[in-house]
């Protein structure tokens, strides 16, 4: 601003500024501040306050006791980082640090926190002073953990202890014998010991009619047919009930007292039991032999018997064709009953047939002439 020194009122009072106050000055009502031409500034003042109306641009440093605006002006608000309200938890919340949702209230347990090193492998633990760092091996000390918490394997070197029972997942035994009785695994009464023979039958097919054979170095599986041979088995064995067909036996054939039904035989014979002379003394006829016997009588007393009868319930026949019967004394079994109560008188010189049948094993034996002194 020029300086007004030299200068009349007529050619500066339009630069001069005044309060218009009837020229009492400045008292305690808001006046606006003119130019000498009437013309007012933003700027209102009184005894006890000041107005500014527009933008208030303060620089270099300023104190201010006290701040009042009326009105609702609406300069210190958040969108210019103030807080627009006389509230701090309001204040707070508009700046966006409203403790507890925005910022964490202060705690001298964080602040202790937040002075621990945390160095590798460190874990921040309680202490009776306070929070501390601890490291792995100390903080495996502050949890209780044993040498096991650090082992990669269990193994005997490091195990002890008692046994762990089966419902914690355990065996409950000391011993491999024990622990498998424990579990219900015990070889030779739970369980099958390994046989490799029996590995072997596992193995073989199950296919429909096989037969489990030994082989001589090893258990095969055989068909039916391949069995019968192994069985030593001849055609009769496949033979249906009732269907037999025309056959030529050689050698002994054991029927073992079974039943053929309704056979019909031709050309055939039955084994005779050829004694030649009975010599004296007790001569056996033994029905398995044969049942059909020749027997010359020579010298001495003789003393017939009769062995190995069928079962009882079934009949069975001995036929005695005796050569010179009456030329010694013949003692007959006592189970003789003869047809019309003794025995037959023989021929002295010449043959004789007589016949014996037992229903009951020998009990009994019905004794009848078939011919006498035949030549």
């Amino acid at each position: 601003m020029a300086a007004l020194t030299g200068k009349t009122i007529k050619s500066t009072y339009g630069d001069l500024t005044q309060v218009s106050n009837g020229n009492s000055g400045i008292d305690g009502t808001l006046r606006y501040v003119s130019s000498g031409l009437g013309t007012n500034s933003s700027l209102q003042l009184s005894t006890t306050a000041a107005k500014v109306n527009g933008d208030l641009t303060i620089t270099g440093t300023t104190t201010i006791n006290s701040l009042t605006f009326s009105g609702g002006g609406g300069f210190l608000v958040a969108g210019n980082n103030l807080s627009d309200v006389a509230s701090a938890s309001t204040s707070r919340s508009n700046l966006g640090v409203a403790i507890g949702s925005n910022v964490q209230a202060y705690s001298a347990d964080l602040t202790a926190l937040a002075s621990v090193s945390s160095s590798d492998s460190n874990f921040m633990v309680g202490s009776a002073s306070g929070w501390v760092a601890e490291s792995g091996a100390t903080a495996r000390t502050s949890l209780g953990l044993g040498s096991l918490a650090t082992a990669s394997t269990i193994n005997n070197a490091n195990w002890s202890g008692t046994d762990l029972a089966v419902a914690n997942g355990g065996t409950g035994s000391s011993s491999a014998s024990d622990a498998r009785t424990a579990l219900g695994v015990a070889v030779g009464s739970d369980v099958q010991a390994y046989d490799a023979d029996l590995a072997a039958i596992a193995a073989l097919a199950k296919t429909d009619s096989n037969f489990i054979v030994g082989s001589g170095s090893a258990w095969v599986a055989e068909s039916g047919a391949t069995a019968r041979t192994s069985l030593g088995l001849g055609t009769m064995a496949v033979v249906a009930t009732n269907a037999v067909p025309a056959m030529t036996y050689a050698g002994t054939q054991s029927l073992a007292d079974n039943i053929i039904d309704q056979p019909k035989l031709q050309d055939y014979s039955e084994t005779v039991n050829t004694i030649g002379g009975s010599g004296g003394g007790t001569q056996d006829f033994d029905l398995t032999v044969g049942n059909v016997a020749s027997v010359t009588v020579d010298t001495n007393a003789n003393t017939f018997t009769f062995s190995n009868p069928s079962a009882s319930g079934t009949a069975c026949t001995l036929t005695l064709i005796i050569t010179n019967g009456a030329s010694q004394t013949l003692n007959w079994p006592s189970s003789v009953d003869w047809a019309g109560g003794s025995a037959p008188t023989l021929t002295a010189s010449g043959r004789d047939v007589l016949t014996f049948l037992t229903i009951d094993a020998g009990t009994i034996w019905y004794g009848f002439v078939g011919g006498l002194a035949f030549a």
